[in-house]
């Protein structure tokens, strides 16, 4: 998925992973964004929706009044914006999982590390903490690793030196699985039935979701060496 401001119109480009072909355009409706900020996509699993997160400050003139953001989920058949779509008067993170339906999008909050699950369909907006809707305007966002729906029906979100398995449909933390001293989660990739891909410094591990167990470790290669 590509998105691209031409003449004026904002269009969104289908592409094909083996041709880097596009395959469908379409002229969509998206909220304009401030130079040097990059929108957020993601694709559900099954290709059928795709979301584009376009953040804001929440007075233009204050560069301290950090964030909103504006989430427009697309119908990839169609077109057409889902009702979903609206501007979401919190922080999120900027790695989205529509998980393989494409049903709702899961985000991080980046100040409590709180999972936010958006309806595409309906718009309705929860979260694993309450918290997580207080104002949290221009405050420090340590969190980033992001989140992954796993197995279709769990999510997992990397919390510093942990990482949570929540349920999909209640948001409920079935397993917190920890790091180890020193170790911080800073990416999350499904891994496969059951596991989860975890980025360390460092390192990749993949972690089983029912157990906790680190089954794989490989190291990775540090910028420079």
């Amino acid at each position: 998925l590509r998105v691209a401001e031409i003449a004026g119109a904002t269009t969104i480009d289908i592409v094909g992973p083996s041709s880097g072909a596009v395959v469908r355009r379409f002229v969509v409706d998206l909220p304009l964004i401030a130079a040097g900020w990059p929108r957020d996509l993601s694709v559900s699993g099954d290709g059928a929706v795709a979301a584009i997160q376009s953040g804001r400050l929440i007075d233009a003139t204050d560069t301290d009044s950090c964030c909103w953001n504006h989430l427009t989920f697309i119908d990839l058949r169609s077109g057409e914006a889902l009702p979903g779509t609206q501007l979401l008067k919190m922080r999120t993170g900027t790695v989205i999982d529509l998980g393989d339906d494409g049903a709702a999008a899961y985000l991080q909050h980046p100040v409590t590390g709180d999972l936010i699950a958006v309806d595409t369909r309906t718009g309705e907006v929860r979260t694993s903490a309450a918290r997580a809707f207080l104002d949290y305007t221009g405050s420090e966002a340590p969190y980033r690793a992001g989140v992954t729906v796993v197995d279709g029906d769990q999510v997992a979100i990397g919390i510093g030196d942990r990482i949570d398995i929540l349920d999909r449909a209640t948001l409920a933390i079935r397993l917190t699985i920890p790091l180890g001293e020193g170790q911080e989660a800073r990416s999350l990739a499904a891994g496969g039935t059951g596991g989860v891909l975890v980025g360390l410094p460092g390192q990749l591990i993949r972690v089983r979701i029912g157990t906790g167990a680190v089954v794989r470790r490989r190291p990775l290669r540090q910028r420079g060496a």
